[in-house]
C-alpha cells in the first residue's frame, strides 16, 4: 500500500471523528439553550402570575376598605334599646352596608365576610349578601345567599376590633365585639394566604359613627345611653 493511500485513510478517520464530536457538542449546546429558554419562560410566567396576584390583592383590599368604611350602624328597629345590625367575631364579620355598583344594583343589604370552602374543596375569602328586611329582629340565615369570591386559596382570616370606650384610655383589640349599642372604632382584617403572596394587615375605620343614630349619645364614654336598657359590655 502506498504511503499516499495510508495518509488518505488517516485523514478520513480524523474527519469522521471531528463530525461526531461536532454533533455531540451541538446536542449539548442545544440542550443548554433549551434549558435556558425553558427557565426564562418559567421565570416570565412566574413574574406574570405574581403580578396578577398583586393586582388581585390590591383590588380586593381596596374593595374591602371602601365597602366596610361605609357600613351602617342601623338598629333592628327604631325603638330605644335595640341592638345595631353588626356582629363582629374572630372569623366572621356580619354587617349592613350599601351596595357598591361593581357588585350588584343599588340598595342596602346584609353582608357576611368569612372564609368558606368552595366546590373545588379549596378555601376562599367570600363576601355573602342578603336583602335586608327592616322588620326583622334578629340576624339572618345566610344559607340562601349570593356571594362574591374576593380571594382564592387562602387558609383563613382573623378579624379583631378596637375597643376604645373612654377616649382617655389607649384602648384594646378584641377578637369578639361585645357591645350591642356601638360600633368598634377600628376593624382589623388579617388574611392567612398560606404559601402564596402575603396579605398586608388591613385596618379600616367605619366612616359613619353610631352617634348619628343615637338620641342620647355620651361623647365622654363614646356610648349610646338607653334608659332602662341593658348595654352589653
Amino acid at each position: 500500500m502506498s504511503k499516499l493511500n495510508k495518509m488518505n485513510k488517516v485523514s478520513e478517520g480524523f474527519t469522521l471523528l471531528e463530525v461526531m464530536v461536532a454533533l455531540a457538542l451541538s446536542a449539548i449546546l442545544a440542550t443548554l439553550v433549551f434549558a435556558a429558554f425553558n427557565y426564562a419562560e418559567r421565570s416570565s410566567s412566574a413574574g406574570l402570575k405574581r403580578s396578577d396576584e398583586m393586582e388581585d390583592l390590591r383590588r380586593a383590599q381596596g374593595f374591602l376598605r371602601e365597602h366596610i368604611e361605609g357600613l351602617l350602624p342601623l338598629r333592628f328597629t327604631k325603638q330605644l334599646g335595640q341592638p345595631i345590625r353588626f356582629k363582629g367575631e374572630r372569623e366572621r364579620l356580619v354587617y349592613v352596608s350599601p351596595v357598591i355598583s361593581r357588585i350588584a344594583e343599588g340598595g342596602t343589604l346584609w353582608w357576611s365576610l368569612s372564609v368558606k370552602r368552595q366546590e373545588n374543596n379549596q378555601l376562599a375569602l367570600v363576601l355573602e349578601r342578603l336583602p335586608m328586611d327592616m322588620l326583622e329582629l334578629s340576624f339572618p340565615d345566610f344559607s340562601e345567599k349570593e356571594k362574591n369570591v374576593l380571594a382564592e386559596n387562602v387558609k383563613g382570616v382573623r378579624f379583631s376590633y378596637y375597643d376604645q370606650e373612654d377616649p382617655k384610655l389607649t384602648g384594646i383589640w378584641v377578637d369578639d365585639w361585645p357591645h350591642e349599642q356601638r360600633l368598634p372604632k377600628l376593624i382589623r382584617i388579617e388574611v392567612d394566604a398560606g404559601h402564596s403572596m402575603r396579605w398586608p394587615e388591613l385596618v379600616i375605620a367605619p366612616q359613619i359613627s353610631l352617634e348619628l343614630g343615637c338620641p342620647n349619645w355620651q361623647e365622654n364614654t363614646r356610648r349610646c345611653v338607653v334608659p332602662g336598657a341593658t348595654v352589653a359590655r
